[in-house]
């Protein structure tokens, strides 16, 4: 399935994927801001984001007094994803699952 994200800006409410060290996150803007370097800076709320938050705690545990969390993303680090597709790639998935499903008995 290819996916156009030409058209796709990002704004406040946009949902939006980062892929960082082998980790996919899902989330949603919830800031925006434009830093002193003229960056464009999100703010973004992931889902079910239990292994960032883990490989954080380990980090800070490693180097006491730092905080290794990332509170902001640039929007280079960020890319914007329609919910629509998404969804329509899990229920390809579904079928595809379901197609090659081996009944035992």
């Amino acid at each position: 399935m290819h996916y156009d994200m030409s058209t796709k800006t990002l704004n406040i409410g946009s949902f939006v994927m980062n892929f960082h060290h082998q980790l996919l996150r899902l989330g949603i803007i919830t800031s925006k801001r434009v830093d002193d370097q003229g960056w464009t800076q999100f703010e973004v709320d992931f889902f079910e984001d239990s292994i960032y938050e883990t490989n954080v705690a380990w980090n800070n545990q490693m180097r006491p007094g730092s905080d290794n969390r990332k509170y902001e993303y640039r929007a280079d680090q960020i890319k914007p994803i329609d919910p629509e597709w998404l969804q329509n790639v899990m229920e390809s998935y579904g079928r595809y699952k379901d197609e090659r499903r081996i009944e035992i008995g």
